[in-house]
């Protein structure tokens, strides 16, 4: 079933039907046709997706476009009309050969804009800033030094202002009932005070959808795959004792047989038992 929703993309008013479970990043893409919103992953992972939802970046691909009703979208394409840093940026990444294929360039562009705005930058900001997005081309370098180059040009360069901006959590909050996927910053870091960061996100009241994931744990790990080698040892001894106790002589050796103690099946057609008989 198909909802018609209003919402502003690049500064022009749009209205667009759209299903119920579409992503804002197909709504763009295939509603709208601001295909510079690149699709990788689907998953929140790749930053191929992101965009601004009222001033802060989000994962398209994690967003309803439901969500973004009423919501100011700027993408790849409206950056350099957005802020002034957008068409410095664009100009300062091709300097910097910040870009090989291109495909993850939209993401990168749109969180580097977020990153401009804060006061002081070095590298290992903006390395931590831009670890949400990924390249398999240029190794990063060119891109952070395009960054660099523009904070240091024109300084902090505020984010578009836009009148009565929700922030994208509190998109998710009231629209959605999955909470803590739309903004990268608020996934990430989550900011208080003057420059203060907390590790963990705030608390909605709902779930989060980290809930049931385990941290990897090499040692338990490591515990399963020994208890697998034990099990197969254990069957190949099982198998040796019962080929000795039965004098199958005959049957050769090779691994399906050593699963016979541990699924029961029917001897060979051609084993000494069947001779004997």
């Amino acid at each position: 079933m198909d909802s018609e929703i209003s919402l502003r993309v690049n500064g022009a008013p749009e209205r667009v039907a759209v299903p119920d479970r579409m992503t804002l990043a197909d709504a763009l893409r295939d509603r709208l046709g601001r295909t510079g919103t690149k699709l990788g992953c689907e998953q929140g992972v790749c930053g191929a997706c992101t965009v601004l939802v009222d001033g802060a970046t989000a994962r398209s691909c994690l967003v309803l476009a439901g969500q973004a009703a009423g919501a100011d979208v700027v993408t790849v394409e409206g950056l350099a009309d957005a802020s002034p840093a957008g068409r410095a940026l664009q100009a300062a990444f091709a300097r910097n050969d910040a870009l090989q294929c291109g495909f993850c360039t939209p993401g990168f562009l749109v969180a580097a804009l977020e990153l401009l705005a804060e006061e002081q930058l070095d590298e290992a900001r903006v390395r931590d800033g831009l670890s949400g997005n990924l390249c398999r081309c240029t190794g990063y370098g060119g891109i952070v030094r395009a960054v660099l180059e523009v904070h240091e040009r024109l300084g902090p360069v505020p984010l578009p202002d836009i009148a009565g901006a929700r922030s994208p959590l509190a998109v998710s909050e009231q629209a959605s009932p999955v909470a803590g996927v739309v903004s990268r910053s608020a996934a990430n870091r989550v900011r208080t005070g003057a420059g203060q960061e907390q590790t963990e996100p705030p608390d909605t009241g709902r779930p989060s959808t980290d809930a049931g994931r385990r941290p990897t744990d090499p040692g338990r790990a490591l515990a399963r795959s020994g208890a697998a080698v034990a099990a197969v040892v254990a069957c190949y001894v099982a198998w040796r004792w019962w080929r000795s106790r039965r004098r199958l002589r005959d049957v050769p050796l090779h691994p399906p047989h050593v699963l016979w103690v541990c699924v029961p099946t029917v001897p060979p057609a051609q084993s000494s038992i069947e001779r004997r008989r």
